[in-house]
């Protein structure tokens, strides 16, 4: 895909030039259409070079402050930080980059840590050694995790369903060592002095063709307070969760941002968003709010410009 793209790019301008030419019939770069394209070529060719080797290395922090209404008095403050779309099959100097990942979230100090899933591309034998380093991270009161699309296994051919169970069940053992309490369409609470929030996690759940494992139904039952909620494809929180839970937070990845894409201020694109509504940022329907990690790792094409890797910090107001 490397020489691929390239190889496109230089084709596209080549192209262009010509039907400029030809609809204008003027000689425009014509003689130097060669060059031209070639010259986007390198440039397509250097990018690329810095996406693979530095921009999925590029670990940013993003932080929100959200005022939420309702919020128990004691949650005012509570810090939250988190990740989603490890990927673990897919990261390069592995080690390092999960260090990185370590020493940024123990640094803010956070209450909780949720991860939204996709731990892995396919199998557990990508985690490796990975969950001893993923263990050390810190949080004040619980580490909590939910499964992706990815964890289930689904884009892989096994030669029977018990492999596949297999596979998954080692997931979740890798997660548990690592110290995250797993939410599989269930919840729990969070208590400070006499407060209390719910944490709801729900398998995920994605438009078809993806594979909608989710219940938030059975996940929030007799849920009344304010609630987080995991749910790795955030189409779910349009689809289902404003609707069962409209007093609540909900925290997805999935759409990685495309791992491609600009933001500047307040502008911010990336391809995926023609695929995606909520594909990266804070996006509120009445009191229920949604935020989408653009995530850690890659999938399909190991590059990141633009939208690099990323960690969200949250702090949390009640005013």
């Amino acid at each position: 895909m490397f020489f691929w793209i390239s190889k496109c790019v230089y084709l596209i301008f080549h192209i262009l030039i010509s039907l400029i030419n030809l609809l204008f019939r003027k000689p425009l770069f014509f003689s130097f259409r060669k060059y031209v394209s070639f010259s986007m070529m390198i440039l397509a060719f250097i990018l690329q070079s810095y996406g693979i080797t530095i921009g999925s290395n590029k670990i940013s922090v993003t932080k929100y402050r959200l005022t939420i209404q309702g919020l128990p008095c004691s949650f005012n403050g509570f810090k939250i930080v988190q990740l989603s779309d490890i990927h673990l099959g897919s990261i390069i100097c592995r080690k390092n980059f999960l260090k990185k990942i370590v020493d940024s979230c123990n640094y803010y100090n956070p209450d909780i840590i949720v991860f939204t899933g996709d731990l892995v591309n396919q199998y557990y034998e990508e985690i490796s050694d990975s969950d001893t380093i993923l263990k050390k991270l810190k949080s004040n009161i619980a580490k909590f995790a939910v499964l992706g699309n990815h964890d289930f296994g689904d884009y892989s051919i096994w030669k029977c369903p018990e492999q596949k169970e297999y596979n998954i069940r080692n997931i979740i053992r890798s997660l548990q060592k690592m110290g995250f309490i797993l939410l599989r369409n269930n919840h729990t609470y969070i208590h400070i002095d006499n407060d209390s929030i719910a944490i709801v996690g729900v398998d995920n759940w994605g438009l078809k063709p993806f594979k909608q494992y989710g219940d938030i139904e059975k996940a929030s039952q007799n849920v009344s307070t304010f609630a987080i909620v995991l749910s790795h494809d955030p189409t779910y929180w349009e689809e289902k969760i404003v609707k069962i839970l409209p007093n609540s937070l909900t925290l997805s990845g999935h759409t990685h941002a495309f791992q491609f894409g600009f933001s500047m201020g307040d502008d911010s694109w990336s391809p995926v968003e023609y695929r995606y509504k909520h594909w990266w940022g804070v996006y509120k329907y009445r009191s229920s709010c949604l935020i989408v990690s653009r995530g850690l790792g890659m999938v399909g094409y190991l590059m990141r410009l633009g939208m690099w890797p990323e960690i969200t910090f949250i702090e949390l107001s009640n005013d």
